[in-house]
Formats: C-alpha cells, structure tokens, sequence
C-alpha cells in the first residue's frame, strides 16, 4: 500500500497531487493510468451526448475516490520482463518509423 502510494498520490484520498511520480512500473498503466482516462473519456462522451459542460469537480472527486480504493487494494504485479526488449524496440521502430518521420517534414 506504502509504495502505491508513493508512486502516485503521496497521500491520502484528499491529496491535490496528480501523477506524482508518474512511473511506468509492472501494473501502472493498464490498472491504474488506463482506468482513469477510460473514466475521463466515459464522462467527457457523456457530457457531450448531454450537451453540457464535463463537471470536472464531480470527477476530480470520483477520481479521488477510486485512487484512494486502487492503492489500498491488495494486488501482486509481474516482477520480470515478459519477451524481448530488443526485439520489441526494432518492431516498434520499423512500425511508426515512417509516421515520425512525416511529422518532421
């Protein structure tokens, strides 16, 4: 629970910090950072379909909430590497290669 919390709130349910540490650890993005932009664009879609403005106070503090609930969840993340990362570089660069460079151009 510490280092969840390190890592991302440095606090308690009521912490103003956002992205404290921003690691990219085993875990972190696809169940902490993932979830809440997932929640974000669910109510972003929604205000929108409703025609109204994001109430960005509700979901800062919905955020707050499931923060505070995600660190002190009890939860074990990969500690090795899974594949390749050489291998993955090279695959990743031949793929968007051309895309970086049309941007520069």
């Amino acid at each position: 629970m510490n280092a969840k919390d390190l890592i991302t709130l440095w606090g308690d349910e009521k912490s103003p910090l956002n992205e404290y540490a921003c690691r990219q650890w085993s875990g972190l993005l696809s169940d902490f950072y993932k979830p809440r932009w997932v929640l974000f664009f669910e109510q972003a879609s929604q205000a929108i379909q409703q025609g109204k403005e994001l109430d960005m106070k509700q979901f800062n503090q919905q955020v707050s909430e499931w923060e505070w609930s995600w660190v002190n969840k009890r939860k074990d993340y990969p500690v090795n590497t899974m594949g390749n990362p050489v291998s993955t570089a090279v695959e990743m660069h031949k793929k968007y290669r051309s895309l970086m460079d049309k941007m520069h151009h």
